[in-house]
């Protein structure tokens, strides 16, 4: 394993593709902050998992179906890892450049009595996209390996 990167410039590029999706939609969110919707940031969640099936799909036909599940798991999962991290980085520049912005907010969400939109932003970065990501992650690279170690060739009208 000493000749292996963990990190290539696919994995870079999907995360980076992943993390401008939801902030984008996130971008879409802050312009009109009121707290019905939110619902946009789980659109923005949705579109990351998507992105991260599409990169599990291109690393799938990299390797002619013939990746384990294993490494489209942990390469998934980095994946996830690396658009998370760009995505909080972002939303931190943003709540620190844009401060005037929050000031407009709605009383549920007011950042200068309980910080509520900012932990919303943040949590749903954090943990809306570990959830898109890990399930795609976790689901998509069982489905798309042609055969697991030890298992036996599909017989009748499957081959």
């Amino acid at each position: 394993m000493a000749g292996k990167k963990i990190i290539d410039k696919r994995k870079v590029f999907y995360a980076l593709f992943a993390a401008v999706a939801y902030l984008v939609i996130t971008i879409v969110f802050l312009n009109n902050p009121v707290f019905p919707q939110t619902w946009l940031l789980y659109v923005g969640n949705v579109l990351f998992g998507i992105i991260v099936a599409i990169y599990l799909f291109a690393y799938s036909n990299k390797t002619n179906h013939k990746a384990s599940a294993y490494s489209m798991l942990k390469a998934g999962h980095i994946v996830t890892t690396m658009g998370i991290l760009v995505s909080v980085v972002v939303i931190a520049c943003i709540v620190l450049f844009w401060k005037e912005h929050f000031a407009n907010t709605p009383p549920q969400i007011r950042p200068d009595e309980n910080h509520g939109l900012v932990f919303i932003l943040f949590l749903d970065a954090i943990v809306g996209n570990a959830s898109a990501g890990a399930f795609v992650a976790i689901i998509f690279p069982f489905a798309l390996t042609k055969m697991q170690k030890g298992g036996a060739e599909p017989s009748g009208d499957l081959k």
